[in-house]
């Protein structure tokens, strides 16, 4: 009995570890929870990581909303200001990942090695953005859940014109009121946003 016990938890333990992490994006339109691609786009995530963890992406914006297609943020205040970013990372795309319905891939200019903190959410299959021989495309690092998949439909059908730069700005901003972890590669559960950590009611 012992033995099976201690099988069991080792089990368990495995599947933590094997856990892919997970962040959540609490939008002014619902979570959009985000499972990360961390083995095969080990550079890439690490990079969405640093900017997760250090609160850049609270209270940016999706900037373009091209209906059917995709919606992009991760680098604009809501007056359309530029966040300040770190250094660009290399582009991960020959990994063959696809941008499939619901994948999230980092945003880059025209020389592929120049991806910052901006990011796309897939909401078909891009085929033009995967990577091939004669398409660099853009890195696949992680994909929406399906339990949170309706936000990104609610999304799809805002209202949108064009402002400044952008040719799809929502008319009413969809903002990132804040992005956290909510499972790391050593857990299976989840854990609440920073400032609410601190409750041991859990309340």
């Amino acid at each position: 009995m012992i033995r099976i016990s201690i099988l069991l938890l080792s089990l368990l333990w495995s599947q933590a570890l094997l856990a892919h992490p997970q962040v959540r994006l609490e939008t002014s339109m619902g979570n959009i929870d985000i499972e990360l691609y961390e083995e095969d786009m080990p550079e890439t995530v690490k990079n969405f990581l640093s900017y997760v963890d250090s609160g850049f992406y609270d209270g940016t914006i999706f900037n373009q909303v091209i209906q059917d297609t995709l919606i992009m943020g991760g680098g604009y205040n809501r007056d359309l200001s530029k966040k300040e970013r770190k250094d660009p990372i290399k582009n991960e795309s020959k990994k063959g990942l696809l941008n499939e319905r619901g994948t999230v891939a980092m945003l880059h200019l025209s020389s592929p090695n120049t991806a910052t903190s901006e990011f796309f959410i897939n909401l078909i299959h891009n085929s033009q953005f995967d990577y091939k021989t004669f398409n660099i495309g853009y890195a696949v690092f992680g994909k929406v859940t399906n339990e949170t998949m309706g936000t990104l439909d609610s999304i799809n059908y805002v209202p949108v014109g064009s402002e400044g730069m952008f040719k799809y700005m929502p008319n009413t901003a969809v903002e990132i009121i804040k992005a956290y972890r909510i499972q790391d590669s050593y857990s299976t559960g989840s854990v609440l946003p920073p400032e609410e950590s601190d409750n041991p009611d859990g309340q």
